[in-house]
This record gives C-alpha cells, sequence and structure tokens, in this order.
C-alpha cells in the first residue's frame, strides 16, 4: 500500500529530475500552488532567499546536519518526513521551517526575516 499525500510531487515526475532550483521555485509558484517545497537542500534558503521570498514559496528543508550516526541519509530523510509530513501539509504559506528529528525551527532566508508568528 503506498503512503503519503495523494498530490505530492517531485521535479522527475514533473518531467525533469535535473531541474536547477529558481526554474522550480518559479514553476512552485506558477503551477502548484499551494504548495510545500520539501528539500534537503540546507544551501537553498542561503542561496535563493530573496527568490524565494518574493515568490512566497513555503519551504521545509530537512537538517542534514541533525542526522544522526545510527540512520543512513535515506533512512534519515525518510524518518523526518513520516514524521513531519502532516506538519508540512499545515504550513503556514510562506514560511519557512528546518525539520529534524526532534523540535523543528524557523529559518531565515539569505537575509530576508522570518514571517511574524
Amino acid at each position: 500500500m503506498a503512503r503519503g499525500y495523494r498530490d505530492a510531487t517531485s521535479p522527475h515526475h514533473l518531467g525533469d529530475a535535473r531541474m536547477k532550483d529558481p526554474p522550480l521555485l518559479r514553476l512552485i509558484q506558477g503551477t502548484l500552488e499551494p504548495a510545500v517545497l520539501v528539500t534537503f537542500d540546507n544551501k537553498m534558503p542561503g542561496e535563493h532567499g530573496p527568490l524565494i521570498a518574493s515568490l512566497g514559496i513555503t519551504l521545509a528543508v530537512v537538517d542534514k546536519g541533525a542526522q544522526p550516526d545510527h540512520l543512513t541519509r535515506e533512512e534519515y530523510w525518510r524518518e523526518v518526513i513520516h514524521r513531519e509530513a502532516h506538519r508540512f501539509a499545515v504550513q503556514r504559506a510562506g514560511s519557512r521551517w528546518k525539520y529534524r528529528i526532534g523540535p523543528r525551527r524557523e529559518i531565515t532566508l539569505g537575509g530576508v526575516e522570518p514571517l511574524e508568528n
């Protein structure tokens, strides 16, 4: 039996698994909203912060730095997504959070201030 949200998708399912961040962000904003971009790319918020903020992208980053030693990268990624998928789905539009096993934290985007609660 498949798990997950029926409307979840990926760049691979959209036709281009190698899609670069700016075109992907514009695609999300232009055709997939409302959406939450879930990524393991911890550099994305710093590298593309102004674009993410200007497009109002809702972002969930899985924290690479919090991976426990006893889990492989894939096990960790899957564990965080499995535990937090319900929180991704109700994340406030335009908010940006970093998730790990344990408490999440709001993140800033390349100098862009977090949204007020």
